[in-house]
C-alpha cells in the first residue's frame, strides 16, 4: 500500500514466523521507516488500533482461516476510522466445492454449505513443490452470504462486490482457468464503514 501512496502501513498476524519474514521484507523497502507489524490474535486486537485506519486490506488466504468469520469482521471494522474502507480479495467460494487432485476436477466434491472445516496435516505451498507433513490445519468454508452479511453486521456498507474468473490460489487450481464454462474464481469485495 505504501507504494501505492498510503503514509503509513502496519500489518497484522499471530505468526511470529510470517512477521519475521515481514520485517526482512521492511528492512530492504524504501518505505521501510512507514511501516511496522503488530503480533496479535484477530480475535483479541490491541485496543489503541481500534478507530486507527483508514483503509484495511484482507487478501488471499485469510478468510478461511477464520472459524468465526463475523467475530472476525466485527474486529475488523473496529480498527476502521467513520468512513474507513475495507477491501477483500479472496478466492470465490465457490472454489471450495471443487476438488484440483480428484481424477474429475471438475465434478463438485463438496457442498458450498459444508459446515466441517476440512482438515489437513501436509504443508500449504504455493507454488506446486511437494508438501511436508505439519501440524493439522483447518481451513473453514464460508458462503459469499456469509461474507457479505458479516460485513453488514459489523457496520460495513457494501460499495462494490466484483467477482473474476482468474485465480489467486495454488497453481494446482489453474485447471479451473479459461474454461468454456467458466467458474468465479476470485472476487473483490470493498465496504466502508459507517
Amino acid at each position: 500500500m505504501l507504494a501505492l501512496g498510503a503514509r503509513e502501513a502496519v500489518g497484522i498476524d499471530q505468526s511470529s514466523a510470517f512477521l519475521s519474514l515481514g520485517e526482512q521484507l521492511r528492512a530492504v523497502s524504501p518505505h521501510k521507516d512507514n511501516c511496522r507489524f503488530v503480533n496479535a490474535n484477530v480475535y483479541a486486537l490491541p485496543e489503541d488500533l481500534n478507530n486507527a485506519f483508514d483503509f484495511a486490506l484482507i487478501t488471499i488466504g485469510v478468510i478461511n482461516w477464520m472459524p468465526e468469520l463475523a467475530r472476525f469482521l466485527a474486529n475488523v471494522a473496529l480498527l476502521l476510522k467513520p468512513g474507513g474502507r475495507l477491501v477483500i480479495y479472496e478466492t470465490h467460494p465457490v472454489l471450495d466445492m471443487f476438488e484440483p487432485h480428484a481424477e474429475d476436477p471438475h465434478r463438485l466434491a463438496y457442498s458450498y454449505f459444508r459446515t466441517e472445516p476440512f482438515i489437513t496435516d501436509e504443508e500449504i505451498v504455493y507454488d506446486g513443490s511437494e508438501t511436508a507433513k505439519a501440524p493439522p490445519s483447518y481451513w473453514h468454508f464460508h458462503t459469499m452470504g456469509e461474507i457479505v452479511t458479516g460485513c453488514v453486521a459489523a457496520g460495513l456498507q457494501i460499495r462494490e462486490l466484483t467477482e473474476y474468473p482468474h485465480s489467486n490460489r495454488e497453481v494446482d487450481y489453474d485447471v479451473y482457468v479459461a474454461r468454456e464454462a467458466q467458474l468465479p474464481l476470485c472476487y473483490t469485495l470493498v465496504t466502508e464503514k459507517a
